[in-house]
């Protein structure tokens, strides 16, 4: 698979969105903050420098002005996954705000992840997809290997859901 890799200075907002209105797999390996409160301020951080950079920051309400074409968007970040339900609208989430946007499929968590079993089970999960297997199988088969080889914790592997159209 061809890729672009992102990584400290280049991992920004402004990098990852040039880079991702063509790609068919994007993966994001962020830290999110939900603000339960005011859901749509809840935000993703590129890295760990959680300070004001603006272009470290993506908000909710950014997501749903971003143009993509992704097959598969992977989020593996803590919590991307959740949201606040508001009546008549649904789940107002990341994924909402990534779907609206375009991505056609999306694996997310659903709640804080340990490092390295999320590593793990993407490490997996890609390898899955590198042998032809569908997202859905991929994502299985990564959760089954860590609990079979890794931990048999549920709070370990079974975070991440894959949200498909």
């Amino acid at each position: 698979l061809e890729s672009d890799v992102l990584m400290r200075g280049d991992a920004t907002n402004s990098g990852y969105q040039k880079k991702s209105n063509d790609r068919q797999i994007i993966h994001l390996a962020t830290h999110t903050l939900i603000d339960r409160e005011a859901i749509r301020n809840s935000k993703m951080y590129f890295s760990k420098n959680q300070g004001s950079d603006e272009d470290n920051i993506l908000r909710l309400s950014e997501t749903y002005n971003i143009k993509l074409n992704a097959d598969l968007l992977t989020l593996s970040s803590c919590e991307s996954g959740t949201g606040k339900l508001a009546k008549g609208e649904g789940v107002l989430s990341f994924t909402r705000g990534f779907s609206f946007a375009g991505a056609e499929n999306i694996n997310c968590s659903l709640w804080k992840v340990n490092d390295f079993y999320a590593s793990e089970i993407m490490r997996i999960f890609y390898r899955e997809l590198l042998n032809k297997k569908s997202f859905a199988a991929s994502l299985r088969n990564a959760k089954l290997s860590v609990l079979k080889n890794k931990s048999n914790a549920p709070k370990d592997w079974a975070g991440f859901i894959l949200i498909a159209n």
